[in-house]
């Protein structure tokens, strides 16, 4: 009992203590403390986290503080009370990381683990795709002095008739390098194949006027044809890898396991020194109205700027059928501006004169055809003893779509003594390399046996 009393009375004197001074109230006691886990996790194609905290009884300067050690965490964010978001990097590395995320207010301390997944071939694309299928020709050295190697990467493929698949996605790479086939199977040769804006040919690159990329509709209508501006190809002897960016920036990564595949062997298909072609080749062997297919058509071409210098841009561009059998349309006009990126809308009639909104009539000079043509293909090139018609009057009509797409309808008439309509009508992407700063306009587009993207 001694004991308790003794505590009473202290008690007692505490309190009158307290009654005879007077003291300042002792203000709250400040609690800073996180609200959300304590680990904060990220995929490893990286992106935002939020972290939420809660303060209690907050000081009038008191500030929250964060900071974190590891660079592949870009950026923490501290302005919106009561959450701090940390933005992370992908992660290229095939294995987890983590980093220490530590919070500071008022001398008090609190910490999250920022957790990032392991990083996989292609993380951060924005599309990772698997090849099922590698299709395509062989040429030899029938384009430039180096063995030329044409292929489609695809996850459906061609049906027998050449005609790309339904619901597909396909990558089309013409590429070069210094290696001939050797036995009976012909296959892309071993390297890093580098993206080449010049179309030189050089051995090691791919040529962009003759590359590209597109997607097919439930009809096997084509979709999306989008140049290829940048990246490599690189084939081992069991992988095909593909990390290209695509004209509209959009980056791929496609991989192919190599199998059992051999490329068509096309270097016996012409001979380009001797090819047999009618001395009569510039004239039209039309003898009736030609409706064009234009259902598997695309297009590629040049923008050559002010070539003939009379202020205006001059384009050239072929369209053609993917599969490389069927209607292949050339076209060599002027349009209403200078400059690649012009609007091309508008009515073109044919003249010898290029002025603007005009076309240039086709004929035939020492195995090149000049100008605008009618021609057709046969397994990927110009079928000498098919039909053909240099194209000297009518007009074509372009519309500029709000997608950037091309509504082009033609009503052109060939040389015949008695003039054939070539009629038909076409949407798509209007695909042509910018040439105008090139010293010198090539010839090769002009050519007879002109290579177009097809397999």
């Amino acid at each position: 009992m001694k004991k308790y009393w003794t505590l009473f009375v202290a008690a007692l004197v505490a309190l009158s203590s307290c009654q005879n001074e007077k003291k300042e109230p002792e203000a709250p006691k400040t609690v800073f403390t996180i609200t959300s886990e304590k680990t904060l996790n990220f995929d490893a194609e990286g992106g935002e986290g939020v972290v939420t905290y809660a303060i209690e009884n907050p000081t009038a300067t008191g500030i929250v503080e964060a900071s974190v050690q590891e660079d592949w965490v870009s950026e923490v964010r501290t302005q919106s009370y009561g959450e701090i978001t940390v933005v992370v990097d992908v992660n290229v590395e095939e294995q987890e990381r983590t980093a220490t995320l530590t919070l500071t207010y008022e001398g008090i301390v609190e910490t999250v683990a920022l957790v990032q997944a392991a990083g996989y071939a292609g993380v951060g694309n924005d599309f990772v795709r698997e090849a099922s299928q590698i299709v395509g020709f062989y040429y030899g050295c029938y384009f430039s002095d180096d063995p030329n190697y044409f292929i489609h990467l695809t996850n459906v493929g061609f049906d027998a008739e050449g005609a790309a698949r339904p619901n597909g996605w396909f990558y089309t790479i013409d590429c070069y390098s210094v290696v001939e086939p050797s036995g009976s199977q012909i296959r892309v040769p071993e390297g890093v194949y580098e993206v080449d804006v010049m179309s030189s040919c050089a051995p090691n690159t791919i040529n962009i006027s003759y590359s590209a990329y597109f997607t097919t509709d439930e009809n096997g209508q084509t979709l999306d044809e989008l140049g290829i501006e940048s990246g490599t190809m690189t084939v081992t002897e069991d992988r095909i890898v593909l990390n290209i960016t695509d004209e509209q920036g959009q980056t791929h990564y496609v991989t192919y396991e190599i199998g059992d595949y051999s490329l068509s062997d096309a270097t016996g298909s012409q001979d380009p020194d001797e090819p047999e072609i009618d001395p009569d080749f510039g004239n039209s062997n039309l003898t009736e109205t030609i409706e064009l297919n234009t259902r598997y058509w695309m297009s590629a071409g040049y923008y050559y700027g002010d070539y003939y210098g009379v202020g205006y841009g001059n384009w050239m561009i072929t369209f053609f059928p993917q599969t490389g059998n069927g209607d292949r349309i050339t076209l060599d006009f002027v349009g209403p501006g200078l400059g690649a990126d012009t609007d091309l809308s508008g009515i073109y009639t044919c003249s010898e004169g290029a002025e603007s909104m005009t076309f240039a009539p086709g004929f035939y000079s020492e195995g090149y055809v000049i100008g605008s043509w009618y021609l057709q293909l046969e397994d990927g090139y110009v079928d000498f003893e098919g039909l053909r018609a240099p194209l000297v009057d009518g007009s074509f009509e372009l519309t500029k779509n709000e997608d950037g797409t091309y509504n082009l309808v033609m009503e052109l008439y060939d040389n015949a003594e008695t003039p054939n309509l070539i009629s038909g009508s076409w949407t798509g992407t209007l695909d042509f390399q910018d040439v105008s700063s090139a010293p010198a306009r090539q010839s090769m587009n002009k050519q007879v046996s002109k290579k177009v993207r097809s397999i």
